[in-house]
């Protein structure tokens, strides 16, 4: 955070226009507060079955639009990063666990089903419906910045990048996940 919060702080409120001063003000706000709140960092649940990130992932990724093709490469470069994403949580889990912060069983059973379930190939995944649904939907609005062949390349990439790249990972999180020591206590709020 303190190196976003130097880069910002570089420049200066007075050579930005109103726009921009508001955007640095309000990102420089946001990376001095989540600097201050770092220590609580091991209170993030990202296991968390209802609104754990790896839970929303995957419904995240289906909302993506496509503008251009910048907008597809960069969806595409966000899939590939899935596999990277979801090891770091496995560490940050095992990193919770120092601090005395054990995942529920009752959480660690429902995300191991809900990774096999997302590391199924099937013609019904959310990664692959919600693809052929955005690009229909650009289709039907004649808004369609990609022609045919485009649009079957984008598919097959897409098809190859969740079967090759996406699943794999889910299915290994779920392999992950099994090992990790689990409490039978249930969290406790406020």
């Amino acid at each position: 955070y303190h190196l976003m919060i130097e880069q910002l702080l570089s420049f200066s409120p007075d050579e930005l226009n109103d726009e921009n001063r508001f955007t640095r003000d309000t990102l420089l706000w946001y990376f001095e507060t989540a600097a201050a709140c770092n220590q609580y960092a091991c209170f993030a649940e990202p296991l968390r079955p209802s609104s754990g990130m790896i839970s929303q992932l995957p419904v995240l990724l289906s909302e993506y639009h496509f503008y251009t093709e910048e907008d597809v490469n960069a969806y595409f470069s966000l899939l590939e990063t899935i596999p990277s994403y979801l090891e770091s949580t496995v560490s940050f889990e095992k990193e919770r666990m120092t601090h005395g912060m054990i995942l529920y069983s009752g959480w660690q059973e429902e995300m191991i089903s809900l990774c096999q379930t997302l590391g199924k190939d099937s013609k019904e995944h959310i990664l692959y419906l919600s693809m052929e649904e955005r690009l229909e939907e650009l289709a039907l609005s004649g808004e369609i910045p990609f022609s045919r062949a485009e649009i079957n390349r984008i598919l097959k990439k897409n098809r190859r990048l969740v079967s090759e790249v996406v699943l794999p990972a889910y299915r290994k999180l779920a392999k992950d996940l099994k090992q990790l020591p689990c409490s039978n206590s249930a969290p406790k709020g406020i």
